[in-house]
């Protein structure tokens, strides 16, 4: 895939409670990635979702962190890709249960996984074909443990590798906003071992 990226969107669930849960690290990266260029995020409520402009090898970069909960995060979308127009040009953020925590995988496409974000961005959009970031969260021990999970704050322990989960997504951006997924994917697996 040689395909460029202009925007940037980290799900999450709105809300002071939600502040700091596994399930909000795609915002967690999209904040971070901010904070480092020395960049803050501003809301744009008529989007339903906070926004900033960076600059990174080269390239503008849009950033959105939606302001609605996690199910909702498929109109913020709807909406950006209508009033912004980068249908195709877009990677999302997000937490991601199936890897394990501290490590960090690209998609290039696919189905939601049970990821509630995903699963109504691809209801809304009509469409599963857009990259994503997965953040590994890591899994429960058990299934019916999950929405507790990923509703929870992490322990210091998990924090840590959940920030290196995210270092290693930021330092691969570069590389994935000029459209080299496949270096980016082979960096990526060879940082994760």
């Amino acid at each position: 895939m040689n395909t460029t990226i202009s925007a940037i969107i980290g799900l999450r669930n709105y809300g002071n409670k939600y502040i700091g849960t596994r399930h909000n690290v795609g915002a967690k990266f999209v904040y971070k990635l901010a904070n480092l260029l020395g960049i803050k995020l501003y809301p744009k409520y008529k989007y339903l979702c906070e926004y900033a402009r960076i600059s990174l090898s080269n390239k503008e970069l849009d950033l959105f962190v939606p302001l609605t909960y996690m199910n909702n995060n498929g109109k913020v979308l709807y909406l950006l890709t209508k009033f912004y127009n980068f249908k195709k040009n877009f990677l999302i953020a997000h937490d991601d249960l199936d890897i394990s925590i501290g490590k960090t995988k690209l998609k290039l496409n696919g189905g939601h996984g049970g990821h509630n974000g995903l699963r109504d961005i691809i209801y809304t959009l009509g469409t599963k074909n857009f990259p994503r970031i997965r953040i590994g969260i890591g899994h429960p021990s058990k299934n019916e443990l999950i929405s507790n999970y990923v509703l929870s704050i992490p322990n210091k322990n998990d924090k840590i590798y959940i920030n290196i989960s995210i270092k290693k997504a930021i330092d691969i951006l570069p590389l994935v906003i000029q459209g080299y997924w496949e270096k980016a994917m082979t960096h990526l697996h060879t940082i994760n071992k």
